[in-house]
């Protein structure tokens, strides 16, 4: 089934491996490992499980990388999509559905070690990469891919979607650099924003958990044991019965 036909909200290939990168990583860092190449070289029976399937500490690196991974919202509005994509974007009423290839911004990843990954190369020195139909690629493998390939030319990138136009793997090349470097800002921003979003919607869950918990402490005269606390911490102790009772008929108790 192709990316077109892809009911709204379901998960693209892409997708999926950054998240099970992610959830690779929440699992390792839960018993104590900064990493998941981290857990496999100190873990002996994950390593030992992870070798039967035929991994490497390589591939546990590339989950690392790929946990910290983002891609485009094909969610902008037609307005955005156009907006900073320039000479190489895409006529709106030139094809449909969704672009078979992705750019992917490694976030707060160095390069070299990206390049050494292979997730990248040296078409830039910016960490983004790009995916195909579900594969992460350098732009060179995809330029390769694109050469031979009409299809393969639509890209979604940070700020809508482009078409490289060139016909020789160099040429493609070029085009990328030049899209690559043109996305990094974009790509910036969205992942601030997305971080922002996680913050914000983290904070509000703490909240919550603290209101929850404070509303099934005891009651004692209408007040929760740690309001109690409270006025004795402003008061620092020295109070008489009928400062109490002062206190508590202002507060309608």
């Amino acid at each position: 089934m192709g990316e077109g036909s892809k009911k709204r909200g379901q998960m693209s290939a892409e997708a999926a491996i950054i998240r099970d990168a992610k959830d690779r990583r929440q699992r390792s860092a839960k018993l104590n490992f900064a990493s998941v190449s981290e857990r496999f070289e100190g873990d002996e029976q994950f390593r030992l499980r992870m070798m039967q399937e035929g991994r490497s500490l390589e591939d546990m690196q590339k989950f690392d990388h790929l946990s910290s991974a983002v891609l485009p919202d094909p969610g902008r509005s037609e307005e955005q999509r156009h907006l900073r994509a320039g000479a190489h974007n895409s006529s709106g009423g030139a094809a449909s559905g969704t672009a078979p290839a992705k750019l992917v911004f490694f976030a707060h990843c160095e390069v070299e070690p990206l390049r050494s990954l292979r997730l990248i190369d040296t078409t830039t020195d910016v960490p983004i990469g790009i995916t195909y139909m579900g594969a992460f690629l350098t732009p060179r493998l995809f330029a390769e891919i694109a050469a031979v390939n009409q299809a393969a030319r639509r890209i979604l990138t940070f700020d809508g979607e482009v078409r490289v136009d060139s016909e020789t793997v160099e040429g493609i090349i070029g085009e990328l650099a030049q899209i690559i470097n043109d996305s990094q800002y974009s790509a910036e921003g969205q992942t601030q924003e997305t971080e922002r979003l996680a913050e914000q919607n983290r904070q509000i869950a703490a909240r919550n958990r603290y209101s929850q918990t404070r509303q099934t402490d005891p009651l004692y005269r209408g007040y929760t044991q740690a309001q109690w606390d409270e006025y004795y911490r402003q008061r620092r102790g020295q109070f008489s019965q009928a400062e109490w009772d002062a206190w508590n008929r202002s507060h309608g108790c």
